[in-house]
């Protein structure tokens, strides 16, 4: 390899977020459908029990999705905000090098190599480049570089290192 590739920062949350998605196991039914069928499912069959006008029990029935669903889109924007603001503080001013024998990555004083074969596989979502072991990942984006050109030659040397089947 000429040279070195340089990179800083972190992905944005945003593109992190991406790739945690690509990386969860994908679940035939979500535990929040599970819920709502259920919670729906129980609340019908109360009302088919107490003889409820059905004009009344349809009004109901639409107060309780639009009550679930505000709640639900609630928790998920709170929970959103707080993991963001936690990211950001994580995100300790870093730097790195990408190498032919690894990543070089230095946070404040501490240097860190990571070699290539610390890795099991890559995850390429929406522009953003992501080498993972297990459900540890380190990623890569355009932003992360100083030209198209560097982006370009660190997308191959890691390609490189982990072949596409």
């Amino acid at each position: 390899m000429e040279k070195n590739i340089k990179f800083r920062g972190y992905l944005t949350f945003d593109d992190s977020l991406k790739v945690q998605q690509a990386l969860k196991p994908r679940r035939l039914v979500s535990p929040v459908a599970m819920v709502t069928v259920l919670t729906l499912g129980a609340v019908i069959l109360a009302f088919s029990q107490m003889n409820i006008e059905k004009t009344m029990a349809i009004f109901m029935l639409v107060f309780l999705v639009a009550f679930m669903g505000g709640g639900f889109w609630l928790m998920n924007t709170s929970a959103r905000k707080s993991q963001k603001r936690l990211y950001a503080k994580a995100c300790v001013k870093r730097h790195g090098t990408l190498k032919a024998d690894g990543i070089q990555i230095k946070k404040g004083q501490n240097r860190h190599h990571i070699p290539w074969d610390s890795f099991d596989k890559t995850v390429e979502i929406d522009g953003i480049l992501a080498v993972v072991k297990k459900s540890e990942t380190l990623g890569f984006a355009k932003y992360m570089f100083s030209s198209e050109s560097e982006w370009s030659r660190a997308r191959d040397l890691i390609k490189d290192h982990f072949p596409q089947p």
